[in-house]
């Protein structure tokens, strides 16, 4: 009877070292993937603050494409009022 107890201690022993070694297996696993989950959510938030600045660089780089459509037209214009004045001039010249 006392060996029999003596085996069943042993028995629930070794079962203990056991569920004792998966714990500290799961334990490990579980800090793994929460590493690894916190990298891809770091990753994320790095692509979409990379996504963030590219949008802004594209907008101020349509606002300074407008302003050059922009400033074009109005060289443009004064390009052509100073032709008329001179046209103007020239036959004010001509004709007097």
């Amino acid at each position: 009877m006392v060996l029999i107890a003596f085996s069943y201690a042993k028995s629930l022993e070794n079962t203990s070292k056991l569920t004792s070694k998966q714990l500290t297996r799961l334990d490990s696993i579980n800090t793994y993937l929460n590493e690894v989950l916190t990298l891809e959510r770091k990753k994320h938030a790095e692509q979409d603050s990379i996504i963030v600045n590219l949008e802004d660089v594209i907008k101020k780089h349509e606002k300074a494409k407008k302003r050059e459509k922009l400033k074009n037209v109005f060289i443009q214009i004064g390009a052509g009022i100073v032709i008329a004045a001179e046209t103007g001039l020239i036959t004010y010249l001509i004709l007097k």
